[in-house]
C-alpha cells in the first residue's frame, strides 16, 4: 500500500515535509526506488530488522523536529496532518487517536472503536473471521485497559521526545511503552477521531485486532470517507 500512501502524501495539506520509509523486503521498490521526488527518503535493508528497530532509525534519520507515524495500509484525510499538528502545537509531546473509524475488507464491516470504553459490550474483529460479540472477563477488560495507548498508526511526537524515549525492538506491541512513557513523564493527549480523519483498516495479512462498540451500516463508509480509493479498502 505504500504507492497509495505516496497518493494521500500528496494530498495533505500540510506540504512542508519528508516522508522517510524504512524496507526491509526480500527486493527493493521499483516505484521508490526510481521515485524523483526529494521530500521522500527510501532506506533499503537487505536484513530483517524489527519494527521497534525500523521505527528508531527513522527517527534518528529524520530532520524535521516533529514525526508523525503512518501505516501503509489505513487511510489518512487530507487534512489529518494538519489537525495533529495543531493538537501538538498546544505545548505537547505527544498526541494520538483513542478512537477511530474501523473497516474490516473481508466482511465488509464498518464500525468506531472508542478505546477508552473497555466496559460497553463489543465485536471482536479479526482478519478473515466472522465478527463475534466479546463477553470480556474482568481480568481481560483489566488488560486492555491500556489499549488506548497503543496502535501506532497515529502517534504523532517530538524527535526529541522519541530519542530520549525509543522503541523497543520489538515486532508487535512496540509502541505502547512509548506511550505509557509520554503519559507518564511528558506533555501527552489524546482524542477521539470524531471527525474522520483516519479510517483504520483489518486486512487479511495484518495482525491488527480490533473491538468496536459501534456497527455502521456499510453504506456510511462513503459518508464519512468519500474519496478513499477503493484499493485501500479491497480484500
Amino acid at each position: 500500500f505504500l504507492r497509495l500512501q505516496y497518493e494521500r502524501l500528496n494530498k495533505q495539506t500540510v506540504v512542508d515535509l519528508e516522508w522517510l520509509i524504512f524496507d526491509d523486503s526480500p527486493e527493493p521498490s521499483p516505484f521508490f526506488t526510481k521515485l524523483d521526488d526529494p521530500r521522500v527518503g527510501y532506506l533499503y535493508s537487505g536484513q530483517r530488522v524489527s519494527i521497534g528497530e525500523k521505527r528508531n532509525i527513522l527517527v534518528q534519520n529524520a530532520a524535521a523536529p516533529v514525526i508523525a507515524q503512518f501505516d501503509d495500509d489505513d487511510y489518512y484525510r487530507g487534512d489529518y496532518l494538519e489537525t495533529m499538528l495543531n493538537l501538538l502545537e498546544e505545548g505537547f509531546d505527544f498526541v494520538k487517536l483513542s478512537g477511530w473509524f474501523v473497516y474490516q475488507c473481508q466482511l465488509n464491516l464498518f464500525g468506531y472503536w472508542n478505546l477508552h470504553d473497555v466496559d460497553s459490550l463489543c465485536q471482536d474483529w479479526f482478519p478473515s473471521k466472522q465478527p463475534c460479540v466479546a463477553n470480556l472477563t474482568p481480568e481481560q477488560k483489566k488488560n486492555m485497559a491500556l489499549n488506548y495507548l497503543g496502535y501506532g498508526f497515529s502517534y504523532v511526537f517530538t524527535k526529541a521526545f522519541s530519542l530520549k524515549y525509543p522503541f523497543p525492538p520489538l515486532n508487535f506491541g512496540e509502541d505502547t511503552p512509548v506511550a505509557l512513557a509520554a503519559q507518564k513523564k511528558a506533555a501527552f493527549k489524546h482524542v477521539l477521531d470524531e471527525k474522520g480523519l483516519v479510517l483504520h483498516i483489518i486486512h487479511l495479512n495484518n495482525t491488527s485486532r480490533c473491538f468496536p462498540q459501534y456497527r455502521l451500516p456499510s453504506f456510511a463508509l462513503k459518508k464519512f470517507f468519500p474519496d478513499i480509493p477503493n484499493d485501500f479498502i479491497s480484500t
